[in-house]
């Protein structure tokens, strides 16, 4: 039977296209492959927006959300728009006249608009994520985008790691760190594997509730199992660090779930369960040789602990600059510039970090970042865009948590679990690395959002209602 909404499902279409391309584009960081992402979310809003005119439906989000996305929106780009200055060739800052001089503005103006252009597609993406995820079905399929391509995505890291592959390896830059799959730094794939794994772990409880999924209880077993080792193969400790806390949270709770239940249909989840496992750990003995480089890396981190490391360093230059930051920030995108002027490096500082002067619409720079999202948004849109921003995040955090709580027995319950723990990974993350700088992250944690703040929409199903989604046996 047709669709009487195929504008909705183009656009529903369209975000999980730009789900597969964000990551495997080289993570959306060249500026030729940020706009193809920009453009696939742009095609999914405008799809979105036409088919709500000609259906004459209100769009169903929450009103703190709506109210959160619009202020950012509307101070980012009125920034932008009250720029103080403008980049030049020298790469220097010119003063220019501004609209509105006295009034706060964005250090640069074409650094701000770029920001801008990328977070306007995210946002947007989550409104229409948050509208869509209302509907089962749409929850099911961006799962399933997602864990399709965080599978792609480890097997080719791990494809590189055995030597197989060399084509993508050969446009890394050297200095941004070790490299993983398409990420040029390994924080950020480490971030990305830790948004796949919950995205996979909730498609794969679903399976084991269900009555005839074996073939699909394999198919997601082995996803799983591939991300896994991708994401302990990875050189990033902190990624790591988060994956092991997570796989225990989600493995606890998944155990419990199992333990109190009785019959055939749990004893084929057990079976299933420890088949995993088995994979999991001769997948690991496979690539014992290969880890010598993470073992490495974990045994410099008591000299990194002490203070001997570049985030130690950076972290005070930008404390220091959110403390002058104001209600308004110093504008979007504004902490690559203001980095390699701050009076408070030091010579110490240089032996650690590559200073950068940024370019203009060119690719984000590892040492361009504050490695803390949460200070590096103060910095850039102070304290009333911070708080704007933080609801988004943590209110979507509380908002999961309350549907984890409510729906007890309905199945959706399963999905709701992995994008807590996805969210609750991101947000952590984010203390140390900067994943919610990046659009290809920042795409993947606003539909995570949307499936979470979905849970507010009144014309949420309580109760087994969803034949995608059936209900567990917990007797």
């Amino acid at each position: 039977m047709k669709s009487a909404h195929p504008l909705r499902q183009v656009a529903g279409g369209s975000i999980c296209v730009a789900l597969i391309y964000a990551p495997l584009a080289l993570g959306s960081i060249p500026p030729r492959m940020l706009v193809g992402l920009e453009v696939l979310l742009a095609l999914a809003t405008l799809c979105w927006a036409m088919d709500a005119l000609l259906h004459k439906t209100l769009p169903r989000i929450p009103p703190l959300l709506g109210v959160c996305c619009g202020w950012l929106l509307l101070q980012g780009w009125g920034m932008a728009w009250n720029a103080h200055s403008s980049y030049t060739e020298m790469r220097t800052l010119l003063p220019i006249a501004s609209p509105l001089p006295n009034a706060p503005g964005a250090i640069e103006r074409v650094i701000a608009v770029h920001t801008m252009l990328s977070l306007t597609a995210v946002l947007a993406a989550l409104i229409v994520v948050t509208d869509l995820a209302q509907e089962p079905v749409w929850r099911t399929r961006l799962l399933w985008a997602m864990a399709w391509t965080g599978a792609c995505f480890s097997g080719f890291g791990l494809a590189q790691k055995a030597g197989l592959v060399h084509f993508v390896s050969a446009q890394m830059n050297r200095y941004e760190g070790d490299y993983f799959s398409t990420y040029n730094y390994h924080a950020n794939a480490g971030a990305f594997l830790n948004l796949a794994l919950p995205a996979i772990a909730s498609l794969l409880f679903v399976a084991l509730a269900e009555k005839h999924a074996l073939a699909r209880r394999l198919l997601l077993g082995g996803i799983f199992g591939c991300c896994l080792i991708a994401a302990l193969v990875n050189t990033s400790r902190g990624a790591q660090a988060i994956t092991i806390v997570m796989l225990i949270g989600l493995g606890g709770w998944g155990g419990l779930r199992l333990a109190r239940g009785e019959g055939r249909r749990s004893r084929r989840a057990r079976m299933a369960l420890a088949g995993g496992c088995f994979a999991c750990l001769v997948g690991g003995g496979l690539l014992v040789p290969h880890l010598g480089r993470v073992v490495q890396k974990w045994e410099q981190l008591p000299q990194v602990l002490t203070g001997d490391s570049g985030r130690m360093q950076v972290w005070p230059i930008a404390a220091s600059m959110a403390r002058q930051s104001g209600p308004f920030g110093q504008g979007p995108g504004a902490f690559k510039l203001l980095l390699p002027r701050s009076p408070l490096l030091t010579n110490a500082f240089y032996s650690r970090w590559i200073i950068q002067m940024p370019i203009p619409g060119g690719p984000t720079s590892m040492w361009s970042q504050a490695h803390e999202d949460y200070l590096q948004t103060l910095i850039e849109f102070g304290w009333l865009g911070s708080l704007a921003a933080g609801t988004i995040l943590f209110g979507g955090i509380a908002c999961v948590w309350r549907a984890v709580l409510r729906d007890r027995v309905h199945s959706s319950m399963l999905v709701y679990v992995g994008v807590l723990a996805a969210l609750l990974a991101v947000a952590l993350h984010a203390t140390f690395d900067f994943p919610l700088q990046l659009v290809s992250l920042q795409l993947y944690v606003a539909v995570f959002l949307g499936i979470a703040w979905a849970t507010l929409s009144p014309m949420h199903p309580v109760g087994p209602t969803s034949p995608e989604l059936p209900t567990i046996d917990s007797t």
